[in-house]
């Protein structure tokens, strides 16, 4: 059982100042408010299911300052007349390029909250929750290293998912694994010995309870799940945007460092 009964305490809303204060997306304003855009962004990323969420492989404040960077320079260039082209024949949602910077923003409000929180060593997760959590992460992990080596782009993913520890960390490995199983199921499925059909929804079911029972315990723990969401949906917009500069400037030889990918940013860090 958890150590107690509180129900998770939510995020206070931006103060009438801090409503003031939204830069424009259409503008590159010399200040921010990422609080602001952390109230925007809230109700999307609370709606977001488990199973969609996206564990960071990247170091979070850089990548949301790069995302930042990215969207400023499109919304003040003439760069944005380009992607309004793909935006009219509807091969780009034109309200990313809106939405990049405010998920950028909020990223950056939600990693300072979790930056500044501090960690409890009461939290507690029933054992039977996570016995059977590290049973069906080691299941999955044998039956994905099955079929991808270490220098696969997988491999490299599950490496990083074997560093967790705690856990926060097993919920997030378990919502990996779920992404994992669900883009390459026509590969493992059936595979001897280790592939059990249930595991893909157990793992989505488990870091669920995982992040519940973390949730009414634990302000830090609570932040990091937030984090999660609202890297997704960060994610999402910044792959699509930047998916769409490479290809409208791919004739331009600094296309890579107008449109990095996130990976970029590891240079032997961990996340």
């Amino acid at each position: 059982m958890a150590t107690n009964n509180r129900s998770r305490k939510a995020p206070a809303p931006p103060s009438a100042a801090a409503q003031q204060v939204h830069p424009q997306a259409d503008a590159q304003p010399a200040t921010m408010n990422t609080e602001y855009d952390w109230a925007l962004v809230r109700p999307e990323a609370e709606a977001l299911a488990p199973a969609a969420l996206v564990r960071p492989t990247v170091p979070v404040r850089e990548a949301a300052l790069l995302g930042l960077t990215v969207a400023r320079r499109i919304l003040s260039s003439s760069e944005r007349a380009e992607f309004e082209k793909l935006v009219a024949v509807k091969l780009l949602d034109g309200a990313l390029l809106t939405l990049l910077p405010r998920y950028a923003g909020a990223l950056l409000y939600v990693r300072a909250q979790l930056d500044r929180a501090p960690a409890s060593s009461q939290v507690l997760v029933p054992a039977s929750v996570v016995t059977e959590a590290d049973e069906v992460r080691t299941r999955m992990l044998k039956v994905l290293s099955f079929y991808f080596g270490p220098e696969t782009e997988v491999g490299r993913k599950l490496a990083k998912i074997r560093q967790g520890s705690g856990h926060a960390d097993l919920a997030g490995d378990l919502v990996a694994l779920v992404t994992l199983y669900r883009d390459h199921r026509a590969r493992i499925e059936g595979t001897p010995e280790f592939y059990r059909a249930t595991d893909e929804a157990d793992a989505a079911r488990l870091a669920g309870k995982i992040l519940e029972h973390l949730s009414t315990d634990d302000e830090a723990s609570t932040w990091n799940s937030v984090q999660l969401r609202v890297y997704t949906l960060f994610l999402r917009a910044y792959d699509e945007v930047c998916a769409a500069g490479r290809y409208l400037f791919r004739a331009a030889d600094d296309v890579g460092e107008r449109f990095p990918s996130l990976h970029s940013l590891n240079a032997g860090r961990a996340p």
